[in-house]
This record gives structure tokens, sequence and C-alpha cells, in this order.
């Protein structure tokens, strides 16, 4: 074999955003059928279509009697990595390596290569991650007398009574100016243990006023009451925006804003969702440093859309 075909046969095939182009025909093809180095190497991202149906067969297999196995990732599982400087690869390019316990959303499976999407330097990409370096999160269920349900990841923590009245001190203390709120009523908490500058966390509250409006415009509304009522508190928000999304069969407010507060490294990203209830209004808020929030996004879309609200909850 000469020396250009054989560079030909180990150099690196693009990766095309549409479909590739036909190669022409040339003897360098009839060396294809020859065994390759055998590395594993992620697909490039235009071959999601022969994915899908290799997924199919993948999973039929994973059905038949034999070594006994955990259940396949599939499309639309919620997965953390499992190791720090975990690759996200097209080929044998690296596009982003993230750390051990980033929440991500599976869009594709191919074989033992994952697709999923993530952020690097406030832009959005698609990569694969081999499924050795993924792992599929238990969710526990909590059912609130308040009437709402929802799952959140195991290895999380439902705050207890004595827990909210520690972070209850410590919000008073960040927001002088709160008054009488008292963030240790909140009917659930539920915050990630692991000790860092920040405890990411989920809370709720449930109010039986009036329901917003819950349209454009409500939405509008809604963000421009909610910066009127922090600039009260002396802490003007950075950012903040709402738009109208679904939860189940209800349509709900989401928002988004980041705030600076003292004792916090770097400002806090929060996402509200309000829920519009038969007689009462349930605010869902996700917090997180905002230079982790897109970590942890996935992980909170997950627990939201979870979410039910209206029912017969029996005390967790």
């Amino acid at each position: 074999m000469s020396s250009r075909a054989s560079l030909r046969l180990n150099s690196v095939p693009r990766v095309w955003e549409g479909e590739a182009p036909a190669e022409p025909r040339s003897r360098v093809q009839t060396y294809r059928s020859c065994p390759a180095r055998q590395e594993p190497r992620p697909p490039g991202i235009a071959h999601a279509r022969l994915g899908a149906v290799l997924a199919g067969l993948s999973l039929l297999l994973a059905a038949c009697p034999g070594e006994a196995s955990a259940a396949p990732i599939r499309k639309g599982d919620l997965v953390v990595t499992s190791s720090d400087d975990t690759k996200v690869q097209s080929e044998y390019n690296v596009l982003a390596t993230l750390p051990a316990d980033t929440a991500l959303v599976v869009e594709d499976v191919q074989n033992d290569w994952v697709l999923v999407r993530t952020r690097k330097g406030g832009k959005e990409l698609r990569g694969f991650i081999h499924v050795e370096n993924l792992r599929r999160p238990a969710m526990l269920a909590h059912a609130n007398p308040r009437g709402f349900t929802l799952k959140y990841p195991a290895g999380w923590k439902v705050a207890s009574a004595d827990e909210r009245s520690d972070v209850a001190r410590d919000v008073k203390r960040y927001f002088e100016k709160m008054g009488d709120l008292d963030p240790s009523k909140l009917p659930v908490m539920v915050f990630n243990p692991v000790e860092d500058d920040f405890i990411e966390n989920i809370n709720c509250a449930v109010g039986s006023g009036s329901v917003p409006q819950v349209d454009e415009d409500g939405a509008k509304r809604f963000v421009k009451g909610v910066s009127d009522a922090f600039d009260k508190l002396g802490t003007p928000l950075a950012g903040a925006r709402a738009e109208m999304i679904q939860i189940g069969s209800k349509k709900a407010i989401s928002a988004h804003w980041d705030l600076t507060v003292k004792d916090v490294k770097g400002p806090i990203h929060q996402w509200q969702v309000v829920i519009p209830g038969k007689s009462q209004v349930y605010v869902f808020t996700c917090s997180a440093l905002a230079s982790q929030f897109e970590r942890y996004e996935p992980l909170f879309s997950v627990v939201i859309q979870s979410i039910e609200v209206d029912g017969a909850a029996a005390k967790s």
C-alpha cells in the first residue's frame, strides 16, 4: 500500500453538519473492508439517523436472556457524568470537558455513545459522551400535604424543619429588609447536600391569593413585580425575563434572573416557575451560582416537569 493511501486510511473523517456528500469511488475504497484500528470513537453528529436504528437494535438485544445488565440509557433520560474531565466529543475532536455530576438530558443513543446538548462559554454545543462516563440517577418522589408532588434526584435531600430555619436565618442576614417574610415556612426545600460555595436548591411557596394571569402579558407583569420587590429589598435583579412554558397539562410562567448578595461568591441565578392551581398558586424556585447554573439546569428541568399540582397529596 502506498504511503498516501495509508495516510488516507488513518485520517479522521470530517464531521458534517448536514448530509455528507457522496465520496467518489477510488481504489482507497477497496481497503475499507480490511481490519483497521479498533479504538473506540464517538460518531459524528450527522450520523444520528443511523444511530437511532442501531439504538433500537441494541434495546432488542438487551431484552434477550443472557448476562444481567442495568436498563439501557434511552432518549430523554436524565443522566449525570460519573467522572471528572468527562469528554464531550464529535469524532476525534474534544468539544468540551465536564466535571463529575454534571446533569444532562439524552438526545440520542448510538451504540456505546450518548448524544447530549450542553453549553461552553455561553454557546450551545452537541456532542457524544461514552456510556461508561454516565450514570442515570434514581429519582425519589415527594408528596406534599399542600397539594403537589414532585420528583428529585437521589443524593439530594428534603430539608427538615430545623434546616429550613437555618436557611431562613441566612436569608434574613442576606436581605435585611425582608420584614415578616419567613422562608422557614416554605412547604418544601430540596437541596444538594454537597458542601460547596453555594448549596443548590429547589423550593416551593404556595399562595392562596388571586391566581396570576398566565399569558404573555401576565408573565411581563409578574417579572416586573418581582423586580420591584427585590428593588425594595436593596438587591436589584439583573437580566430579569419571563416567558410561557407547559408543565404537563398546565400553562406556567417561567422567569429567570441573576442577583448578587453579600457573603456569596459571585451572582446567583434563579429560575422561578409559577403554576396556577384551582384555588391557589404554586411558585417553584431553582437556585444555583450563575457560573454553575448551566451544569444543573437539565436536572432542574426534569424536577420541574415532574410537578403535579391540585392533587390530594399525602405527607411524605
